[in-house]
């Protein structure tokens, strides 16, 4: 249960696109979101188990849109099955809270849990930061980079209730070519 909790954790940072829809117009605080429109490959490395130990790279396909007249970005993940990680699938629906001021995401899984965040866009560093927190106290931390275009890396530290690293993830997706 923790395993597929964490695997969750991980897709909070990975948000990237399928190309259609645009952005509210009167949103532009998700326009930060268009460099992300496509079809995307990526590829990972998964840190696990006693001192973070267990070690694998996972591979996958990322697609991801603006949906809903533009008010979400929406991104969809598949990753490949590889020696104990047993493979992923989820749904992640991102947007800015203009009460709140901060942007927001909701993932959904394919082996049930659903893990929900907010993040901060600084647009000189161009760096997404994420805080999420899944069920039984499981909170991860992400932070996500663009250093050219078309390229997204990324790391995840995933921590139990008390505090313990027992996930670490760190990433690089690439837009498809057409």
């Amino acid at each position: 249960m923790l395993r597929s909790l964490a695997v969750v954790s991980l897709f909070m940072v990975l948000i990237a696109p399928a190309a259609g829809a645009e952005p509210a117009g009167d949103a532009p605080e998700l326009n930060v979101f268009r460099r992300l429109v496509g079809e995307w490959d990526v590829e990972m490395v998964v840190k696990s188990g006693e001192n973070l130990g267990n070690e694998q790279t996972v591979s996958g396909r990322i697609s991801s849109d603006f949906i809903l007249d533009g008010r979400y970005f929406q991104q969809e993940v598949e990753l490949q099955a590889v020696g104990d990680f047993p493979g992923a699938k989820h749904r992640t629906l991102f947007t800015f809270d203009k009460t709140q001021q901060t942007y927001r995401h909701w993932m959904f899984t394919s082996s049930g849990p659903m893990v929900e965040g907010t993040g901060s866009w600084n647009g000189d560093t161009k760096m997404f930061t994420w805080e999420a927190k899944a069920e039984h106290g499981i909170t991860s931390t992400s932070v996500s980079t663009f250093p050219e275009d078309g390229v997204e890396e990324w790391t995840v530290s995933v921590k139990s209730a008390e505090g313990i690293t027992f996930l670490e993830f760190a990433g690089k997706t690439t837009r498809r070519k057409p």
